[in-house]
């Protein structure tokens, strides 16, 4: 049996000073679209996770249209006390600390390009954002036949191509 499994492949890994690491992948090939992740050391307590949505080589050589599709990045964190002010969402750690989560969009120059929304779930519940979520959403299994509660921060984009997604971390003592 044959399956057409998505590819991956790191493209640059350096260690310190830098600490940089980039890859992409193959999934999403069918629709004309290669993805890549950089993940980036931005300083102390600091790390950026970009995402690239790209054409694809057979996107670029057989479809001069530009389609509209909708791109959505999901994290999954911790159930901790938050606040979420616009793209932006702050947990506050139970032993101390606070971790910052900014998520923005980089798209193509057009009123028909932007943020959709922005969403919050825990437990299948809408927190902020769209109210018809999965029940599925906000849960996290640490192990078979067990879930527990957990944050689902989101935020779906509707774009031609090219697509960048800058997910920002900060961690504060």
């Amino acid at each position: 049996m044959w399956l057409d499994w998505a590819q991956a492949e790191v493209l640059e890994a350096t260690s310190l000073p830098a600490k940089v690491i980039a890859a992409e992948h193959s999934g999403y090939q069918h629709l004309g679209v290669i993805h890549r992740r950089i993940l980036k050391n931005a300083g102390p307590g600091r790390w950026q996770v970009i995402d690239y949505l790209l054409h694809s080589e057979r996107r670029r050589s057989g479809d001069p249209d530009k389609p509209i599709y909708p791109y959505h990045l999901n994290w999954l964190l911790p159930d901790w006390p938050w606040a979420l002010e616009d793209s932006t969402l702050t947990l506050t750690r139970p032993a101390g600390g606070r971790l910052r989560l900014s998520i923005t969009p980089e798209l193509p120059a057009s009123p028909l390009y932007g943020i959709e929304y922005c969403s919050l779930v825990r437990a299948g519940r809408a927190l902020a954002g769209p109210r018809d979520v999965s029940p599925v959403a906000g849960w996290y299994s640490p192990t078979y036949n067990m879930k527990q509660p957990a944050l689902s921060f989101s935020m779906l984009v509707r774009s031609a191509l090219p697509v960048i997604l800058i997910s920002e971390w900060v961690l504060e003592n």
